[in-house]
């Protein structure tokens, strides 16, 4: 009898976890996904290869960036420039004009500890774009889930937009546009987030650290506040007026002796009248 109860009790927790486990499934296919983005895309020699990416232009940008985030540092007076010019006893820089600031200050963070390897700043560099992708990555599919109130199809889409020649090219690529794409995806998040639930802290939190990894979000919280205050002015011009309650003045009724001595007393006032 135990053993029938307990085979039972072990079939029904089995039953429950396969229950449990299958709406996080598409979540952890598709960090599987991203996990091998990681695997085959860490080549640490890659930048130093001649044609590396096509012509040249995916190593020269991920250079670029790399000086600038190395000389944001106390010793220039935390001033990003490309390059530093010395000629006849005179400094010249190339500043770094772009807004934001963001993206380069956690590179920076993660090439600290690698003062004297050129090839480790790189890779660690690297990390942190393929972080950035992944975690722009998982916001999408998120986002695809409560709108769409379907995780697969959510996974389908997210599957399909990330893994489009565009976004593998630059995923490792040391560029603001990387760190960009994970804010304009944190952004949108909030914005359903807001919609769905009401959540204006939330969204004011994710757009302002949106902004501030990249430029590119402020067309969209821009339009998604525009279509805001055209619906609440259809509203106000659509709904109908609001009126006062009318004022119901209460009516005492009367007493319930009152027929009773009106009936009563009608014979002696015709007799009184004749």
């Amino acid at each position: 009898m135990c053993d029938r109860i307990r085979k039972r009790l072990q079939n029904m927790t089995i039953k429950k976890l396969k229950f449990t486990f299958l709406p996080a499934l598409p979540l952890l296919l598709l960090l599987l996904a991203l996990a091998t983005v990681f695997l085959f895309g860490g080549d640490r020699e890659q930048f130093y290869r001649s044609g590396a990416h096509g012509n040249g232009n995916h190593n020269y940008t991920s250079s670029q960036n790399m000086a600038v985030a190395a000389n944001l540092s106390p010793d220039h007076g935390f001033l990003m420039f490309i390059r530093r010019q010395i000629a006849a006893g005179t400094t010249s820089y190339v500043p770094y004009s772009r807004f934001p600031i963001g993206s380069y200050v956690l590179v920076k963070l993660a090439i600290l500890p690698f003062p004297d390897d050129m090839a480790a700043q790189t890779y660690a560099a690297r990390l942190v774009m393929l972080s950035f992708f992944a975690a722009a990555a998982v916001l999408a599919y998120l986002a695809f889930a409560r709108l769409l109130a379907n995780r697969w199809i959510a996974l389908t889409a997210t599957l399909l937009a990330f893994s489009s020649y565009n976004c593998l090219y630059y995923s490792d690529m040391v560029s603001p546009e990387v760190a960009a794409l994970f804010g304009l995806w944190l952004a949108f998040h909030g914005m359903v987030v807001f919609v769905q639930d009401g959540r204006f802290r939330q969204l004011l939190v994710k757009a302002c650290a949106a902004i501030l990894l990249g430029w590119h979000v402020v067309p969209a919280i821009l339009l998604f506040a525009g279509l805001g205050m055209a619906k609440e002015l259809l509203q106000a011009d659509t709904s109908p007026p609001h009126l006062p309650p009318p004022r119901i003045r209460s009516v005492r009724s009367a007493p319930s002796c009152l027929p009773a001595v009106t009936s009563g007393s009608a014979p002696s006032l015709r007799s009184s009248a004749h």
